[in-house]
């Protein structure tokens, strides 16, 4: 049932957040060691894989070599073209929750076989650097508290929807998801990634993607797995049809 996906969804969430604090680094190490192959195999990472994934980025920035080697086992793998610029997936997080999400696209992107995916923290470049033209940008982004950025997208959020010297490069395209809650915050629901949606559109970028809304007062895990699930499909086919949709 819904309600039954959703606790499992909730569970493996508050399980990697507490692995993420109190598991050292080398026991991460053991769990590469052990993780059984066949989880690759899957069109979705498994909760597992995820959270090996999760924290090999978190502990040493790079995916886990066992997990490169494991790609090989794939019975597809895409070419990038000479026009694929590679992907940005940029995340706001408060809880978490955009930040696993992040983790979860680029390891399916990954095992279909996308070259040069790379996951950045909102706040980790200037704002006015974050997008660059010739690649596509996935942005997930939060709500907090009553239609305010999380605190690590702030600075990029106040240079998008307020810097009057803020201007992007039609190269520039982007795709959002958002994260909110409707029934908490029902006169702001996901005010946040609404907002950054139309003025990336308003400052020149391309969007690839009409922006979708996850609901966390519903089975936000749901929402986010369509919308991931689409627009996997969708580079996957742009780039083996050197399509400049998404390219170039």
């Amino acid at each position: 049932s819904s309600q039954a996906r959703y606790q499992y969804h909730i569970f493996w969430r508050q399980l990697i957040a507490h692995a993420v604090t109190h598991i050292h680094p080398f026991r991460v190490m053991f769990v590469q060691r052990f993780l059984p192959i066949a989880s690759t195999r899957m069109t979705k990472p498994s909760p597992l894989r995820l959270l090996t994934s999760y924290l090999t980025r978190h502990h040493y920035g790079y995916d886990a070599p066992s997990l490169q080697t494991q790609h090989q086992f794939l019975s597809s793998s895409i070419q990038a073209s000479e026009n694929h610029k590679g992907i940005r997936i940029l995340y706001g997080s408060q809880t978490g929750t955009a930040q696993l999400f992040a983790h979860q696209l680029a390891d399916v992107l990954e095992d279909e076989g996308v070259d040069d995916v790379t996951i950045i923290r909102l706040d980790k470049e200037p704002p006015n650097e974050i997008l660059t033209p010739g690649r596509l940008h996935l942005l997930l982004t939060s709500c907090a508290g009553k239609g305010e950025p999380p605190d690590n997208a702030r600075k990029f959020y106040d240079w998008v929807t307020a810097d009057p010297s803020a201007k992007l490069s039609e190269n520039v395209k982007f795709a959002v998801f958002g994260l909110g809650n409707q029934a908490a915050h029902p006169n702001n629901y996901n005010v946040v990634g609404k907002r950054l949606d139309a003025r990336l559109g308003e400052l020149g970028g391309h969007r690839v993607k009409e922006l979708v809304l996850g609901d966390d007062g519903g089975c936000i895990e749901g929402d986010f797995d369509e919308w991931m699930d689409g627009i996997s499909k969708e580079i996957v086919t742009a780039i083996t049809a050197n399509s400049p949709e998404y390219l170039d």
